[in-house]
């Protein structure tokens, strides 16, 4: 077996192991080659700094990575790892670090970066061994609202006009939420501005056009977390929203009101280099 960057290796052989790696995960994954396009894009992924195992010129196993500073250092954030059934128990991740750390320090990146589901105890010992500690612990939600007014005025911004106003909530979102990945993503997020009747603002709230998931949303002061989550409700109908910091405990509140369930958790992980 041979590990090398994926920088050679097409994304339609990358997803094609990815979904099989994947296909009795704790959620479903999508399978369709320009998803994972639009979404590693938004990642910052960099193929040169992401790597595989192939066995006789196969893909049996990968880490890819995206690149960028993430609260002043230069990060390789770990968006996506797999591993075919047929050659689990090899350890092929701690390989691929052992192969891909030295890379990326020589490539000036200080620390790696990971999320996994709480739930995912084979993987968390996997990482824990490898050298990574948990940082922050993230909740995720999904449902529908229950009945609660929503008659603002929603208007469709660009988020760079808003982005002095937003800056200082940056540091509650996770890597596939940062104000970074939406600017990357071009078309696939779509961001609001929800208006008050008499013109005040509320709040702003950004979705995923490609599954109509909320990336972020957030309250200005002038309202309520329940006004600004119940606005949502005219443009997607139902929320499904990741990674939520667990010390949001008025966010949290605020969507367990509103009738969402907390259906999984993931810990937030880093490890410096």
């Amino acid at each position: 077996m041979e590990i090398k960057a994926l920088n050679n290796t097409t994304l339609q052989v990358i997803v094609e192991c990815l979904s099989e790696s994947f296909k009795n995960y704790f959620v479903k994954m999508p399978s369709d080659v320009s998803f994972w396009e639009k979404r590693f894009k938004a990642a910052r992924v960099d193929y040169n700094l992401s790597f595989g195992v192939f066995d006789q010129e196969k893909l049996v196993a990968f880490i890819i990575h995206g690149i960028d500073r993430h609260n002043g250092q230069m990060t390789a954030f770990n968006t996506g790892t797999g591993v075919l059934e047929s050659h689990r128990g090899l350890k092929l991740v701690d390989k691929i670090y052992d192969y891909a750390l030295p890379v990326l320090k020589r490539n000036n990146i200080q620390k790696c970066m990971l999320e996994v589901i709480e739930e995912n105890h084979v993987a968390v010992r996997v990482y824990e061994r490898i050298g990574f500690k948990k940082d922050r612990f993230l909740r995720c939600f999904k449902g529908q609202i229950s009945n609660t007014e929503s008659t603002y005025n929603i208007l469709e911004i660009d988020i760079d006009s808003i982005k002095d106003k937003i800056e200082t909530f940056q540091k509650f979102y996770s890597w596939d939420h940062t104000f970074e990945t939406i600017q990357k993503g071009g078309t696939l997020f779509k961001s609001y501005l929800v208006k008050s009747k008499n013109g005040n603002d509320l709040g702003y709230f950004v979705t995923n056009t490609s599954n109509n998931a909320l990336v972020q949303i957030e309250e200005f002061g002038n309202g309520t977390w329940i006004e600004i989550i119940s606005a949502t409700r005219q443009i997607i109908p139902q929320i499904r929203i990741n990674n939520i910091d667990s010390h949001r405990v008025d966010l949290i509140k605020a969507f367990l009101d509103v009738g969402l369930e907390n259906h999984i958790n993931q810990f937030e992980m880093d490890m410096p280099i």
